[in-house]
């Protein structure tokens, strides 16, 4: 999105960059070092917050109780906080989708339902948008996730040009 619209006079669409639970970089489920731009003790407010998916053993992840919180204070300022695949166990995890409906990747829906029976879960669904919460299914709906947040937060046209330069229907 921001590529397209470069050229085009006015606001850029976004700047994005890339949150860390601390300033150490951390490893990639593939073993790839990610550095990150900010850090969650930073203070920043965010407009929307995208969390990745996640990969293996996800009761580590939910013991990251800093993080955890953090997803919670940054809802509470109002931004929107999307998930991709497992990550929703972290939206879950925080208390913000109690009762509401989210998804996430089919294989994990019992594990989901078992730790988090409050949650109106709806694998079979590629995306929610709860408003202030979106959830994608797996990792792959990452990329209907980008659509859906350029079409909503952007416009129409954007998305569908990104849709047709990336050949995503």
């Amino acid at each position: 999105a921001q590529q397209l619209v470069r050229d085009r006079p006015g606001t850029p669409f976004c700047d994005a960059g890339i949150v860390l639970p601390s300033r150490s970089p951390v490893r990639a489920f593939n073993g790839t070092e990610i550095t990150g731009h900010h850090c969650i003790s930073d203070g920043r407010r965010y407009d929307i917050i995208i969390l990745p998916a996640l990969i293996g053993d996800i009761d580590p992840i939910l013991d990251q109780q800093k993080t955890i919180a953090w997803i919670r204070k940054q809802h509470a300022g109002g931004t929107c906080i999307c998930s991709v695949c497992a990550s929703a166990f972290l939206v879950a995890a925080a208390g913000l989708i109690d009762g509401r409906r989210a998804t996430t990747h089919w294989a994990l829906a019992d594990e989901f339902r078992k730790k988090f029976p409050k949650v109106l879960l709806k694998p079979e669904k590629m995306i929610v948008d709860e408003g202030d919460i979106i959830s994608a299914g797996g990792v792959t709906a990452y990329l209907d996730l980008c659509l859906h947040i350029v079409n909503r937060f952007g416009s129409r046209e954007l998305a569908s040009s990104i849709s047709r330069m990336l050949l995503i229907d």
